[in-house]
């Protein structure tokens, strides 16, 4: 599914591509498009200050696209286990990054200014005994409380 950035740039994936293109109204042309030599999953979430995260099946990863190519900023190995799978990601108003795997995972990843340029709030298994994956992106209300929906009918909320 593609993304569409402030300036009018489309964003897609395709197994472990990145594509940027322009917004034509006959025929798009491209920007750029960057492998990152894993596998993608979810969508591209862009942040306020127009990078672009995206979950693969064990990484969250942060680009930049300066207009002419895109470059990786970071990539974060959120996974306390190898058995999680990642989905999308959502983005709260204060920068904080949240993906969430397979078996009840939930991961919040704060990005930094020094090397390794993220720094892992907090992952852990929401459901103990992994009955609950999660398989779209959290909502994040006004109050700052984090809404996941569950694949077995639950909503929980952090």
């Amino acid at each position: 599914m593609p993304t569409i950035g402030s300036n009018g740039t489309i964003y897609a994936i395709n197994s472990s591509t990145v594509y940027a293109v322009t917004d034509a109204v006959t025929n798009g042309t491209s920007k750029w498009n960057l492998n990152v030599a894993v596998t993608l999953r979810g969508t591209i979430s862009i942040g306020n200050d127009g990078k672009l995260y995206m979950a693969t099946d064990k990484t969250v990863i942060s680009i930049t696209d300066n207009e002419t190519n895109g470059f990786i900023n970071w990539t974060c190995n959120t996974l306390p286990t190898a058995s999680q799978t990642l989905t999308s990601i959502s983005i709260g108003y204060d920068k904080t990054i949240y993906t969430t795997g397979d078996y009840g995972l939930a991961v919040s990843i704060t990005e930094i200014t020094i090397s390794p340029y993220y720094q892992i709030n907090w992952a852990f298994q929401v459901i103990p005994g992994g009955l609950v994956g999660f398989s779209s992106p959290c909502a994040i209300g006004s109050n700052g409380r984090i809404y996941y929906g569950g694949d077995h009918n639950y909503i929980i909320a952090l």
